[in-house]
């Protein structure tokens, strides 16, 4: 992948990840699980969590800017929430010649 590619996968896996630490526990501690693989020329990433799933908070102290950004530097975007917990899906072309 070029730098700037890899750069968006980091960001978004850091948004995703924040999001579920600021979000998904938040009356208690929990475990953020993240998958990566490759398949079909691209990088597929997860980040789950099992906490409360997606819903505004009015005391958080972020921007809500997050999941545009994730779907913005990502090729696609999916929240997958249910009982179990919240997982978003990334998906990143990669392109070995940049």
């Amino acid at each position: 992948m070029a730098e700037t590619d890899v750069d968006a996968v980091r960001l978004a896996a850091s948004e995703a990840a924040s999001n579920a630490v600021i979000h998904a526990y938040r009356d208690h501690v929990g475990d953020l699980r993240l998958r990566a693989r490759l398949e079909d020329g691209e990088l597929l990433v997860v980040i789950a969590d099992a906490g409360v799933g997606v819903a505004p908070r009015t005391d958080s102290p972020g921007l809500g800017l997050g999941l545009p950004i994730m779907a913005h530097v990502s090729e696609r975007f999916e929240i997958v929430s249910g009982p179990e917990g919240t997982e978003i899906h990334l998906a990143f072309r990669c392109d070995p010649t940049g």
